[in-house]
């Protein structure tokens, strides 16, 4: 069975198939994008995407994307939290990546938490909300809820109303272990000591 295309339907179909070949091409360079911003770490994104020039060619074609690469980058979590919003509303008219908005919105806000909270030993939780211009009570809820799933390591103590970091110290981590690894060793000689000895 094939439709007969004749005069203006030949035009539309035209029109439609170069808007489709178009959201084609265009949703594979989105694609890339939007897997390399949580993904890759923060030296990674700069420079295998911020300073890469084919990468910035492209981000002429998507400023929304680009916009939330560079405010994530310079720590601008205004502007960031603003187009991520315009940016999942787009992936939501994609039919690939409607699917995947709820995670991706997620785990850019984890991702920029953490880089604002890599920052500071302690920080307010209003001065936190004021960079992300959200109110205390939703950066309250949101923490708490990524703080309980082991997503930002870090504990709010509600009377002072601060955000206090627990970072992962690998000195300390390494030292333990050697120190561990070590007496297991220790062990491990003396055993085969008293053994030949004997």
């Amino acid at each position: 069975y094939q439709r007969r295309v004749h005069g203006g339907d030949k035009e539309r179909s035209l029109k439609k198939m170069e808007e489709i070949s178009s959201i084609i091409k265009g949703t594979g360079k989105q694609l890339d994008l939007f897997v390399c911003i949580p993904t890759l770490s923060r030296q990674d994104l700069k420079t295998k995407v911020v300073e890469n020039p084919e990468v910035l060619s492209v981000l002429s074609d998507l400023p929304e994307i680009g916009s939330l690469l560079n405010s994530l980058y310079q720590c601008k979590y205004e502007r960031f939290f603003s187009t991520l919003d315009a940016v999942c509303e787009q992936m939501r008219r994609n039919a690939w990546l409607a699917d995947h908005v709820n995670y991706y919105y997620r785990e850019l806000r984890v991702l920029a938490f953490k880089q604002f909270l890599a920052s500071y030993r302690s920080v307010t939780l209003d001065k936190m909300a004021k960079a992300f211009s959200i109110s205390t009570k939703l950066l309250d809820d949101q923490l708490c809820c990524f703080i309980a799933a082991n997503r930002i390591t870090c504990k709010i103590d509600k009377v002072s109303g601060q955000v206090i970091t627990a970072r992962y110290d690998s000195k300390n981590a390494n030292y333990q272990a050697l120190l561990k690894n070590g007496d297991l060793l220790l062990n491990n000689i003396q055993k085969l000591a008293r053994i030949v000895g004997t």
